[in-house]
């Protein structure tokens, strides 16, 4: 096969695949409760929920939706933490099989931070950056989980965003990079 056609080809290949993940990331964002029920269908819990991150003003919003029915709003009781977290994070080993060398962490949790409960009502909660965005830190991870620090439960929903240049992420969308 000659270069050009060669080429044509690949180009072609990498179209099409990009039109499948379009289409199924489309089908997903216009129909959310659809994509649920296939989700639970091959045994993905529906509980999880969409959250969203806002870096607004000097603030970080995170923002959760409501349980799907009041059945759940009654059983609904999640804490919700925020990691502030270093994409890479170079470290010098000093000992051991790896000594000498230097490795690179990706995605490194520097803290935790307890925004608050969520009930299973829309609902959310803010912080200023400033209390977030430490030295290292360039991104943060949301998680809503049931249970507690002590005895942690099922997750039911998360969200990743940089902090560089994002002003919104969303599980369907979660590392939006400038």
């Amino acid at each position: 096969m000659s270069l050009p056609i060669r080429e044509a080809a690949a180009l072609a290949g990498r179209l099409l695949l990009a039109a499948i993940f379009l289409h199924e990331a489309y089908a997903k964002l216009t129909g959310y409760s659809a994509a649920v029920a296939y989700s639970e269908a091959f045994g993905v819990p529906g509980k999880l929920l969409p959250l969203a991150i806002t870096v607004e003003n000097g603030r970080l919003t995170v923002a959760a939706t409501a349980a799907r029915s009041d059945a759940n709003k009654n059983d609904a009781s999640a804490e919700v933490w925020l990691c502030p977290v270093s994409k890479m994070v170079e470290v010098a080993i000093g000992r051991g099989e790896n000594s000498g060398h230097t490795i690179t962490y990706h995605n490194v949790v520097r803290r935790w931070v307890k925004l608050g409960v969520w009930k299973g009502n829309a609902e959310s909660w803010s912080i200023p950056l400033d209390d977030v965005k430490t030295e290292g830190v360039d991104a943060v991870a949301v998680i809503l989980q049931n249970g507690s620090a002590a005895v942690p439960g099922a997750m039911l929903g998360a969200a990743m965003t940089s902090l560089d240049a994002t002003k919104t992420a969303s599980p369907l969308n979660p590392d939006i990079r400038p």
